[in-house]
């Protein structure tokens, strides 16, 4: 049997619903006018930090922490040294991400055949059969039940919900720098890789169907057959078992990776205050598009491949550090003073929403007829729109830092001062706090490191391993404000 008899053994069974329910379903069906949600915007600002400081909620403001620089506060830069950091490696993976990559491809049938959906109204089609025995009923809605779990599954590990949508992403550092008495030199090479997946209102829509666990309310389960079926008809291809486009979630990359050069340049200027100022090229790439279905099972292999817009600019930071006679460091530290153009992009998707409602007259007036409400499908095209803004946002940023012993020490940073970065929604955003304890293991050739710290509003932690001062390993568990969900961070360098 073709899926539109599926439609018409559905209306068949409704005169007998309308019989016992007191419900009739119309023939035909009603257009809305089309829906313009909200847009969200998807804002992105580069926040480089080392994976030490990442343990440490990201105080680095008066921090020296592993003695950076060239990404912290430049003011580093005064303390006289020579290190060249021939290696370093870090990357972020949130295991959300991973999970959602499995999902997708161990479900690229239901995104291709629309397997989970072609089940759900051969169920139907056995449920509505007006010569099925309550059996074979009992086992058409178990048939429902099993296609339905994958939409409530996809929303849960992928896409979220439309009003909470998932983001999902990692993130890969790789570094080359060094530092020459007061003159550092860095290039390094910042790489997001995100991507979303936006659950169709089709889907979301089934999500939110109950279906009754049993045939002990018989009208009850018809019901959400009924709704079931009338959203699944948004995008039934008639003479066909497939759906259109329009009733899948859709997939797009928001990608970018910043290209760093700098130069940077501190000593003391007066009186114990430290001062430093770092110069930067940066190339900013980035890509905003829609991911081909048949990609889903590479979603991350293909994150990086296709950074086809970018920018070029210059900034600089410039930042002061000094320490007050009790030992306290206090630190300064502006970052990009001269502006970078900020990237704009947006991506559109379009759906379509089928319900099923009471039947309403020009006053929104329930109708009725022969004493039966009447109920009808309602089709309802929705346009989503997804802007994208990647800032590079001037930041004056705060810091103390003390040392309570060789071992043990704090520090807390008040970030964005003026308020410039829009991503941060309250002071409690802008406030870092760390904390580490350092025990050398074996004199100095081994020492290892625990951090704990408070920054983007979460807790956070991380574990240290230096060997010989010149092999660095370290990892944290901590915030990722960009895909917004905690990650796993690690961090490789080499230092000569």
């Amino acid at each position: 049997m073709k899926y539109p008899m599926v439609l018409i053994s559905l209306l068949i069974f409704s005169v007998t619903l309308a019989a016992q329910g007191n419900y009739q379903f119309r023939r035909d069906e009603k257009p809305l006018d089309p829906i313009f949600p909200q847009p969200i915007l998807l804002h992105y600002s580069s926040d480089v930090a080392d994976v030490s400081q990442l343990g440490l909620g990201k105080v680095q403001t008066a921090w020296r922490n592993r003695g950076e620089g060239m990404m912290g506060n430049p003011a580093f830069l005064a303390h006289r040294e020579n290190r060249i950091d021939a290696f370093s490696i870090q990357t972020a993976f949130p295991p959300t991400t991973w999970e959602a990559a499995w999902f997708l491809e161990d479900h690229m049938d239901e995104f291709i055949d629309a397997a989970s959906m072609v089940q759900i109204l051969d169920g139907a089609e056995a449920f509505f059969d007006p010569e099925a025995a309550p059996q074979d009923r009992w086992t058409a809605l178990r048939e429902i039940q099993d296609g339905l779990s994958f939409t409530v599954d996809l929303m849960n590990e992928v896409t979220g919900s439309s009003e909470a949508p998932q983001k999902h992403g990692f993130s890969v550092l790789p570094r080359l720098g060094a530092q020459f008495g007061h003159w550092g030199v860095s290039v390094y090479g910042y790489g997001q890789a995100n991507f979303m997946v936006r659950q169709s209102p089709t889907l979301e829509a089934l999500a939110n169907v109950e279906v009754p666990e049993n045939l002990k309310d018989t009208k009850e389960a018809t019901r959400s057959i009924l709704q079931i079926l009338a959203i699944l008809s948004a995008g039934l291809i008639k003479d066909k078992r497939s759906f259109s486009q329009e009733v899948f979630p859709v997939a797009f990359y928001l990608s970018y990776m910043d290209i760093v050069g700098s130069i940077g340049y501190g000593n003391h200027v007066w009186k114990g205050i430290n001062a430093g100022a770092v110069f930067k090229i940066i190339n900013r790439r980035f890509s905003l598009n829609r991911i081909p279905v048949v990609q889903y099972d590479e979603i991350i292999e293909n994150a990086f491949s296709d950074l086809n817009q970018s920018k070029t600019g210059i900034t600089f930071d410039a930042g002061l550090q000094t320490r007050l006679p009790f030992g306290t460091d206090v630190g300064l530290c502006f970052k990009n003073i001269l502006p970078f153009q900020t990237l704009n992009d947006e991506i559109s998707m379009d759906f379509v929403k089928h319900t099923v409602e009471y039947d309403k007259n020009i006053n929104g007036e329930i109708q009725v007829e022969d004493g039966d409400t009447l109920m009808v499908r309602y089709k309802c095209p929705v346009t989503l729109t997804l802007p994208f803004e990647l800032k590079l946002p001037f930041c004056a940023n705060f810091g103390i830092h003390h040392a309570f012993s060789r071992q043990w020490s704090a520090g807390l940073d008040w970030i964005d001062v003026f308020e410039n970065d829009t991503r941060y929604k309250s002071t409690t955003g802008r406030i870092r706090l760390g904390s580490q304890y350092e025990q050398p293991i074996w004199r100095n050739k081994l020492a290892l490191a625990g951090r704990l710290g408070f920054g983007d509003e979460h807790l956070c932690g991380g574990l240290g391993i230096s060997i010989y001062n010149k092999v660095l390993i370290d990892g944290a568990y901590a915030w990722d404000s960009i895909i917004e969900c905690y990650a796993y961070h690690a961090q490789l360098r080499v230092v000569l």
